[in-house]
């Protein structure tokens, strides 16, 4: 996300700098420049989200997996316990 702002940052520095306003092909490619750097930072941000949520999930099964080993230690446990009362 931090690069996708330095990157539009610098787009827009460039842009503002090579654009002439007042000209109408000028003002389209501004425009056109503008929406990239638009869709870049939407683009960004997406994948961010996709990260967010293989990260969830990958935590979540995780956590899952830890409750299952705990319960299955339980259970032996309580098997043992068994074993020796008898």
């Amino acid at each position: 996300m931090k690069q996708v702002l330095i990157t539009l940052g610098l787009l827009s520095l460039v842009l503002s700098s090579a654009i002439q306003p007042g000209f109408a092909q000028d003002a389209s490619a501004r425009q056109q420049a503008e929406q990239v750097a638009r869709d870049a930072l939407i683009r960004g941000q997406a994948e961010k989200a996709r990260n967010d949520e293989i990260v969830r999930q990958q935590q979540l099964q995780q956590e899952i997996q830890r409750q299952q080993q705990e319960e299955e230690i339980r259970k032996l446990e309580e098997f043992a316990r068994r074993a020796k009362t008898g």
